[in-house]
């Protein structure tokens, strides 16, 4: 049966919130009833389900106990997307755009490719990217009441404070993706110098955490900027060194043909500055 409570995705929440494994499951309330329940892992039919509050909840027809279930897709474009189907834990958005889902409460499924027939057995399957986010919202409003970028933020405040981070090759906290998308997300993906705002998700990869004072380990809220690619190879020399290295300047030059109407309105001299630069680096 799948385990609700202690597999890779939530034991990672879990670190992540730096709970231990007991205290993780005394508190998470709502899955009590879950995670404590045996029944024979299946397959489960559309009668057998029903959604309450998001959830999928099926109900042992002879014990009447309730466990949760999620919905996956057995019949997927796996050569064509080169990957399996994610599964869901909620009701999330995707679930509700497509059709062909099925209910499980096994721990390996599985999955027949669309297109070819070919048959995979036993596959452990990923969460989709929606549910993981409602996830990680339910476990830190359970845990501390508030959200899990706040809990994520002022666990990284007090880590700064007390001297008890742990540092990457790149000099960054060992969790700084963690730390600046949580930080990016409370700017609502808004640029703290000029305004410019990613509204998309495909686009949020350009707002940028700029750390105030240059030192990577200081992950103190008050320390951080959110700001666009723009403005973050913008800040100084040493920036603008960094981003006129290959991989940065693409990320830059991206932004311009992206954003240059918006950036013109509110960010001319930087602007002029970076394509200036570009075709110098072009040219070379």
């Amino acid at each position: 049966m799948f385990d609700f409570l202690n597999n890779q995705f939530a034991n990672k929440i879990r670190a992540m919130l730096q709970v231990s494994p007991a205290e993780f499951q005394k508190q998470i309330t709502a899955y009590k009833s879950f995670f404590e329940v045996s029944f024979d892992s299946k397959q489960l039919t559309n009668n057998e389900i029903v959604v309450r509050e998001g959830n999928f909840i099926y109900t042992n027809p002879h014990s009447q106990i309730e466990g949760r279930a999620y919905l996956y897709l057995p019949n997927y474009k796996v050569k064509e997307y080169k990957k399996f189907p994610k599964y869901h834990l909620y009701n999330c958005e995707t679930a509700q755009k497509y059709a062909g889902y099925v209910y499980s409460n096994a721990d390996l499924v599985d999955i027949r490719c669309s297109n070819t027939g070919e048959k995979y057995k036993d596959k452990k399957l990923a969460p989709c990217q929606n549910c993981a986010d409602i996830f990680k919202e339910k476990t830190a409003q359970s845990l501390y009441g508030k959200s899990f970028q706040q809990a994520i933020l002022d666990i990284a405040e007090k880590e700064t404070e007390e001297n008890k981070q742990r540092s990457a090759a790149n000099g960054y906290a060992i969790n700084w993706g963690e730390i600046s998308s949580a930080y990016r997300h409370t700017k609502a993906y808004k640029c703290e110098s000029c305004a410019i705002q990613m509204t998309e998700k495909t686009h949020q990869h350009y707002i940028e955490t700029h750390h105030k004072d240059g030192n990577k380990m200081n992950n103190k809220t008050a320390n951080f900027q959110s700001l666009c690619v723009l403005c973050h190879a913008s800040v100084d020399a040493r920036h603008e060194i960094n981003y006129s290295i290959k991989e940065n300047s693409a990320k830059v030059k991206n932004f311009i043909d992206l954003f240059e109407n918006q950036s013109s309105a509110c960010n001319t001299e930087k602007l002029n500055h970076w394509k200036t630069k570009l075709n110098q680096l072009l040219s070379i």
